[in-house]
């Protein structure tokens, strides 16, 4: 299952993936933080407007991404949040080519308390701030 699903995901001690499915996200994680990464590019204040795909404002920068892993490792002690992004200037017209300004892995990483569930959320949670936090800062670089 991919992070589409909202089963809390961990790795065993064999190093298979184990999906917790008494203990669930909210939201799929991916859509999570897709929203997240929203909201905190909005308030950030770097940005004149942050726009959803469907709208009919022409934006000055288009980003891209996936978040592919969200895991909790009991037997490293640590959680992990990784995404991709790819950021954008679009075409400013018809003889302009869409330019591509960055393609970057974002990995956030986060101490792990315990093999609980309650922890392991935990230590996701703060995983991703941590690579949203870079996120942000990436795409602050290309604001306005």
């Amino acid at each position: 299952p991919g992070l589409d699903q909202t089963g809390l995901q961990s790795l065993a001690p064999d190093g298979s993936l184990n999906i917790d499915y008494y203990n669930n996200w909210a939201a799929a994680p991916a859509d999570a933080a897709t929203q997240a990464l929203l909201t905190w590019c909005q308030a950030s204040g770097a940005f004149s407007a942050v726009i959803q795909p469907g709208s009919r404002l022409n934006p000055g920068l288009i980003v891209e991404g996936e978040l592919t892993q969200l895991l909790a490792n009991p037997a490293s002690g640590q959680a992990t949040a990784v995404l991709t992004l790819a950021v954008i200037k679009p075409a400013g017209g018809i003889t302009t080519a869409a330019l591509p300004l960055a393609q970057q892995r974002i990995t956030g990483t986060a101490p792990l308390s315990g093999a609980i569930p309650a922890a392991q959320a935990a230590a996701q949670n703060a995983a991703l701030a941590s690579a949203l936090t870079q996120a942000v800062a990436l795409l602050t670089r290309y604001a306005r």
